[in-house]
């Protein structure tokens, strides 16, 4: 059995909302015109017969809600839109696909609230989040509760890249150019949330807690012997805080992290 375990939808209604939102900032209409399995379900069940695809893990499509929508409590309104339109898709093939939620990653209280409803009334698979909340660390103390909550019910999280075209590469300049932000921006982002987690003690601290990094482990896996190398230097010259704050060598934690198995696309 074929499972594709990270995949991407944009249900309808969530589209719909988030241009009457936006309005004439709104960009991601033309997604569905160049990739219409994101909305079209018919159209998804037809890709995955002809790649020999048996089961697909829904995801939302970035953007992160909370970086296009800062209004926190619009952003969890549009949260639930969008659980409920991924949920309704599942519904239609619930042989086929398996439905995971999204969370408003700037207003902790509703992320709570809409991860417990997602989990025991949507009967969703896990949850999506992504390698920061507008640039705020995910092993800030205010997600805690959160990672708790997935533990307590045995589900994984899904850990996406949150890195944009406006987040530029150096100081003098307002944008990202070349696509560096997301051709290799997006591995670092994946790759900075994975050592935040193990360095905070995040997971000593929740050491059963599951999560499912995003584009086949980003440079962790390139980059095996660099960590063990470097951290083991830092550790005999006497100038690594980090170990110091972790029970286990660095790579012991890094492989707790599960991945999926495409570098992209």
């Amino acid at each position: 059995m074929k499972i594709d375990v990270f995949t991407h939808v944009l249900p309808t209604r969530y589209m719909s909302a988030l241009k009457e939102k936006l309005g004439a900032s709104f960009y991601l209409s033309h997604l569905l015109e160049t990739i219409p399995e994101l909305s079209d379900i018919a159209v998804r069940m037809r890709n995955m017969d002809e790649a020999g695809v048996d089961k697909q893990v829904i995801t939302l499509s970035s953007p992160p809600i909370e970086s296009v929508i800062s209004d926190p409590k619009l952003a969890a309104e549009l949260t639930r839109i969008a659980n409920d339109g991924i949920a309704e898709m599942a519904a239609r093939y619930p042989d086929r696909l398996l439905p995971v939620g999204s969370m408003a990653m700037n207003n902790i209280d509703a992320c709570l609230l809409e991860t417990e409803r997602c989990l025991d009334q949507l009967g969703m698979k896990g949850m999506l989040m992504y390698s920061s909340a507008c640039g705020r660390a995910i092993d800030a103390p205010e997600f805690l509760p959160l990672y708790k909550m997935m533990v307590d019910r045995n589900l994984p999280i899904w850990l996406h890249p949150a890195r944009g075209a406006n987040q530029p590469d150096y100081v003098d300049e307002q944008v990202s150019k070349y696509e560096i932000w997301q051709i290799f921006g997006w591995p670092f982002e994946t790759t900075a949330a994975m050592t935040r987690l193990i360095f905070s003690g995040v997971l000593d601290r929740y050491p059963t807690l599951k999560i499912i990094a995003h584009h086949a482990g980003a440079m962790v896996p390139f980059f095996e012997k660099r960590i063990a190398y470097c951290y083991n230097t830092f550790n005999k010259l006497g100038e690594s805080e980090a170990l110091a704050k972790i029970q286990r060598p660095p790579l012991e934690y890094y492989r707790l992290f599960y991945t999926d198995t495409a570098v992209m696309g």
